[in-house]
């Protein structure tokens, strides 16, 4: 059930429209105040509530600035209210006075001139719709509109062409032109109708459609009824007048009062924004190297061993001296590289120059010649650092040599760099699929995860995605992470922006991001650069 049925402010509006919906059927039934009173009743009803509704209309469309799509379908409802307001207000004017109001007249002149930007934004609303009807749900759509032409023609286009009278030629053209723009804006209707299952949005969208088909409903019946004199003959108030004209208009207005008031509410309200993982922190490391013999024996060091060590003399010296760690740590490693080849991320404590103790981590990667014998290895020493000013000395074919040592060891710094990056990218892709479920419905959400992954198909990465965790796994390359997932966040709210509006989706994601801390969003640019854009940065 959508959320916004609990709203107070529109639960407020939903009561005020039910009592106006009973006064106006009690005057009419009950014919309080006799023929003349109704009929003035049923007309003055409108025009306020046309004012209403182009004021509202006109504060989404300042709110949708900033995306062009939606600022053309609400210029186009504006400008189509603005006009019915005007045609309301000239008939008004002409029931207030007494007169008989001719037809056609000026108020058919604004009501068909609305039916312009009112289609070129309803159109415009289809087209750039996240989601589209599924096959049954169209033919649904077509039988339906099918329906309605069958009996537009049988009941107002074939009368009219049958009677017709040259004394009446504009009537004639004006009784095929209501229909037919009528016709137009329902097939455009029905679509957005069956579009939306679901969600807030889906709710406040379906309110503004059912006050399209009783729009549609009304004109039908009014423009039958004047050809054929059945409206207020004689100035008498009859059934069909009342309960099938004036009633359904009058209930068009209250709906599309109630659906944009939701809207506006939606648009307006603090988005609501789930508690969010953290994302686990990846600690930052410099990077020392060592190079060694096949007897443990140091044959070099990187230029920053200097920040940790002595460096007088190291050439030949044992790693154990060289390191500061024990005999026996040195033989267990050295030990487990000739085995191995490798060592990854070993805990060992190094304590600098300086008295420092460090709770270091250890890499290796052991030499063999073209006969598979050991003659060495290129060792990194990870010290745990709190800037990026350790690794600056590095020199560019030592930044390499990191890489390779990492690369090969085996060291899960790719691992927990590749969960940093997909917890964080998560944390957006989920929250907006959530906005999509629920203003949008499941078939919403469907239609972004349907989106995300012709995107990911468009730029050939093989991911799977699903509507509840959105990524399968995050056990992919890092390297592909890295590209995609900014990538489909940006899809995410461009498809969540184009179903609710970019300033809400802004506020959502500003929302967001607050509840990440600044070192996060630091990391987040930090590991998400491309490696060919940095030297070194994707190795912390």
């Amino acid at each position: 059930m959508p959320q916004i049925l609990w709203n107070r402010r529109f639960k407020a509006a939903a009561i005020a429209v039910a009592i106006i919906a009973l006064v106006v059927l009690a005057v009419n039934i009950l014919l309080i105040g006799g023929d003349d009173f109704v009929i003035a009743f049923n007309s003055l009803l409108n025009p306020p509530l046309a004012i209403i509704i182009t004021v509202l209309a006109a504060i989404i469309w300042r709110q949708m600035s900033a995306e062009k799509h939606s600022r053309l379908l609400w210029a186009g409802m504006l400008i189509g209210w603005a006009l019915w307001t005007l045609a309301e207000t000239v008939w008004a004017i002409y029931t207030i006075s007494g007169q008989e109001l001719p037809y056609p007249s000026m108020a058919d002149f604004f009501w068909l001139l609305g039916y312009i930007p009112m289609g070129i934004g309803l159109v415009t609303r289809v087209l750039t719709m996240p989601t589209k009807p599924n096959r049954s749900q169209n033919m649904i759509i077509w039988g339906a509109s099918a329906a309605t032409i069958l009996i537009a023609v049988a009941f107002i286009f074939r009368p009219i062409l049958q009677s017709f009278d040259p004394d009446r030629l504009i009537e004639s053209i004006l009784n095929i032109i209501y229909p037919l723009a009528d016709l137009f804006l329902l097939i455009i209707v029905w679509r957005l109708f069956f579009t939306y299952e679901g969600g807030d949005y889906g709710f406040a969208w379906r309110l503004l459609v059912v006050g399209f088909i009783f729009m549609t409903v009304s004109d039908f019946i009014y423009t039958y009824s004047t050809w054929q004199e059945l409206y207020y003959p004689d100035s008498k108030v009859n059934l069909i007048s009342w309960l099938l004209v004036d009633f359904p208009y009058t209930m068009s207005y209250l709906m599309w009062f109630l659906g944009v008031h939701a809207l506006r509410i939606l648009l307006r309200e603090q988005p609501y924004v789930e508690a969010v993982i953290q994302p686990k922190m990846v600690r930052r490391y410099g990077h020392v190297l060592v190079y060694t013999k096949n007897d443990d024996s140091v044959i070099d060091v990187s230029p920053n061993f200097s920040r940790l060590y002595d460096v007088d003399n190291i050439a030949g010296k044992p790693l154990a001296e060289v390191l500061s760690v024990s005999e026996q740590v040195v033989h267990s490693i050295c030990e487990e590289i000739r085995v191995e080849g490798i060592v990854a991320d070993l805990p060992i404590e190094v304590v600098s120059r300086s008295g420092v103790s460090h709770d270091a981590r250890l890499c290796g990667v052991a030499i063999f010649n073209r006969q598979n014998e050991y003659t060495g290895a290129d060792l990194l020493v990870r010290v745990p650092i709190e800037d990026d000013s350790f690794d600056k000395a590095l020199s560019q074919e030592a930044r390499g040599m990191v890489r390779h040592v990492l690369d090969h060891s085996g060291s899960n710094y790719k691992a927990e760099i590749r969960q940093f990056l997909a917890d964080y990218h998560l944390s957006y892709l989920t929250s907006l699929l959530n906005i999509a479920s629920s203003q949008g419905g499941a078939a919403m959400s469907q239609s972004l995860v349907d989106e995300l992954q012709e995107t990911a198909r468009k730029h050939n990465w093989q991911l799977q995605l699903n509507a509840q965790t959105v990524l399968d796994s995050t056990v992919y390359p890092l390297e592909l992470l890295r590209e995609a997932l900014p990538v489909l966040v940006e899809t995410a709210k461009a498809f969540v922006s184009n179903m609710t509006g970019p300033a809400f989706v802004e506020a959502h994601m500003k929302e967001l991001s607050s509840r990440f801390g600044e070192a996060v969003h630091e990391d987040a640019a930090r590991y998400g650069k491309m490696a060919s854009e940095v030297a070194f940065a994707d190795n912390r």
